[in-house]
């Protein structure tokens, strides 16, 4: 299904694209999973240091950091088009092309930048780099000690990640009042009407990501303040299954199910085919 907001439609692509990377570092935790399962103990060390586990752990947090950032970027273009809808002029499919370019290039250099060899991201003690102090590759502050590179992880799933969401909370609270105020015009009612319909769609695919990734930054928080306790280092590992994909599960349905047109052909398509069945009857 088209989408007569190219931009919109352009942007929300690069997310599932971002979500899409989610699931390959799943199957390849989900593929070792299987082929040691009871004898993890003896491929441990190796595992963490290995190539895929750089790999996995760096396809995690290319998806997390470019998915929020697209998240942002979705938001600052509703923004403009409910808010600053007479003083500023929307997003150009050319500069969102420009912004998603960016997002990515980002996205890529710092995932990536641990792979460099710096010693900064290398545990002596553990022998273990950035992206192996865990089973699973996830690069997250939330253990009581200080990892190798723990200050550049705090940085961007905490800090970042962080400001990100703050931004996107106080861009939707002025977006739905603003919606609210102008919706009883007669004169601006049917634009504002048409932006807090697409608006509404993509609430839901940000309050997913929100509840995803707010747990997370309040332990990050609490494990560097010391208040957080993780004797087994299983947190990483509940995260990294349970909480961290979820978004990346639910979006593709919001994409698609949420949308008026989608639902309307699905509709249809559901009444032919019960036709079809009634006549061969």
């Amino acid at each position: 299904m088209r989408d007569e907001n190219k931009v919109q439609s352009f942007m929300l692509t690069n997310l599932a694209c971002s979500d899409f990377l989610m699931s390959v570092y799943l199957l390849i935790i989900a593929i070792k999973d299987l082929q040691w399962k009871g004898e993890y103990f003896q491929h441990d060390v190796a595992w963490r240091r290995g190539r895929l586990c750089r790999f996995a752990g760096a396809l995690s947090m290319l998806s997390s950091e470019v998915s929020v950032l697209m998240l942002l970027a979705v938001t600052m273009d509703r923004l403009i088009c409910v808010v600053f809808a007479l003083r500023v002029r929307p997003l150009s499919f050319r500069s969102a092309r420009i912004i998603c370019t960016c997002i990515w290039l980002i996205g890529i250099i710092i995932s990536f930048i641990p792979w460099t060899g710096i010693s900064y991201f290398q545990d002596s003690e553990r022998g273990a780099g950035f992206f192996g102090s865990s089973a699973v590759c996830l690069p997250l502050q939330l253990s009581e000690g200080k990892p190798a590179g723990w200050e550049y992880s705090t940085a961007f799933f905490i800090t970042l990640n962080g400001i990100a969401f703050l931004c996107i909370l106080t861009a939707y609270v002025s977006i739905f009042w603003t919606a609210f105020r102008l919706i009883h015009s007669s004169s601006v009612r049917h634009m504002v009407k048409a932006e807090s319909t697409r608006t509404t769609r993509l609430f839901f695919i940000v309050l997913t990501d929100f509840f995803c990734w707010v747990p997370i930054i309040i332990l990050g928080i609490l494990s560097l303040t010391g208040d957080f306790r993780d004797p087994k280092h299983e947190a990483k590992v509940w995260i990294a299954v349970f909480v961290l994909p979820v978004n990346s599960a639910i979006n593709p349905i919001l994409y698609t199910f949420s949308t008026l047109g989608v639902r309307r052909k699905l509709r249809a398509a559901f009444k032919k085919r019960f036709a079809a069945k009634l006549r061969c009857k």
